[in-house]
């Protein structure tokens, strides 16, 4: 393959990575929005159409992808995984920086609940190091078996009802997504190193808990 076709490819990975992203800031804006107006459940469940949208589009997430690192078909390249968070990475940050500046016409409610979020995550001050690699794994894990259902389910209905069953179970309990993540700090403006440390932590465990549900899939 020629050097203009990989850049291409590199280029239309990045891309789709953006799109990815942009799904999942959709989904955590809508969860977020649902939650200012008392309706947490709903926006849990609600927050499913990120993914949904990313498996109908062809879209990719980091999540959706880490997975299947050490997978023996249909394993995604290093160069690819890291371009697609760098994707994903790209849309939640300039999103969350455009859409920060919502704090100053009056949603008040909602920047509340980003800003007690961001606080309740700061690694050091907020959250411990090891729970925040317990709520990544687990983010991960169920990101895992949601994709992995909607791959081989032959049903339609037990594809999408994976999707959410399975999304929905890891909002609710507050497991956290490194994606996410980025996208609320960035929302309320409250990066700090205890912040990026977060992140850095969500990254290794939404990895960690991908790769284990390949593992325990394929035994």
């Amino acid at each position: 393959m020629s050097i203009v076709k990989i850049q291409r490819e590199i280029f239309k990975t990045y891309i789709s990575g953006i799109y990815g992203g942009l799904c999942v800031v959709l989904a955590t804006s809508l969860y977020l929005l649902l939650y200012s107006f008392n309706l947490r459940p709903l926006g849990s469940i609600l927050f499913s159409v990120g993914l949904i949208l990313i498996v109908n589009y062809g879209f990719s997430l980091y999540t959706g992808k880490i997975g299947y690192a050490f997978a023996l078909e249909d394993r995604p390249k290093k160069l690819n995984l890291l371009m697609i968070f760098l994707g994903n990475a790209t849309a939640a940050i300039i999103a969350g920086a455009l859409l920060s500046l919502l704090r100053y016409t009056g949603w008040t409610a909602l920047f509340d609940i980003v800003d007690a979020t961001s606080a309740g995550r700061e690694i050091g001050s907020g959250e411990p190091w090891y729970l925040a690699i317990i709520y990544g794994f687990f983010c991960g894990l169920l990101i895992f078996f949601a994709i992995h259902t909607y791959k081989i389910a032959k049903n339609v209905w037990v594809k999408y009802i994976g999707l959410i069953f399975f999304i929905s179970l890891f909002v609710i309990f507050g497991m956290e997504h490194c994606i996410a993540n980025l996208y609320i700090f960035t929302l309320g403006n409250a990066w700090t190193w205890g912040l990026l440390l977060n992140v850095a932590i969500i990254v290794v465990g939404n990895s960690l808990g991908g790769m284990f549900g390949y593992l325990l899939t394929h035994l």
